[in-house]
């Protein structure tokens, strides 16, 4: 399996960057579903934490991607005359 280089940072948008993290979460929300009633309680609650977990860092990703593209919109700061 060839994997193509990664694009170079300034050229890659917060579109490519999120989409990876949207098919993250609908495949997590697949698990959670296809977990209820398929598992002993035990290992639904720890399987559960863990896609609790998983859904934690691709919020925290997401907020990330999101500060990226606001500070690129922005654009270069200007030096204040103070």
């Amino acid at each position: 399996m060839n994997i193509p280089d990664p694009p170079e940072p300034a050229r890659v948008s917060p579109h490519d960057l999120r989409q990876p993290l949207n098919v993250m979460s609908l495949i997590l929300g697949n698990v959670r579903t296809r977990m209820r009633g398929c598992l002993l309680p035990d290992d639904a609650a720890y399987l559960a934490g863990k896609v609790v977990a998983l859904e934690k860092q691709i919020a925290r990703l997401s907020v990330l991607v999101d500060q990226i593209a606001a500070q690129r919109d922005s654009g270069p700061q200007q030096p204040s005359d103070s």
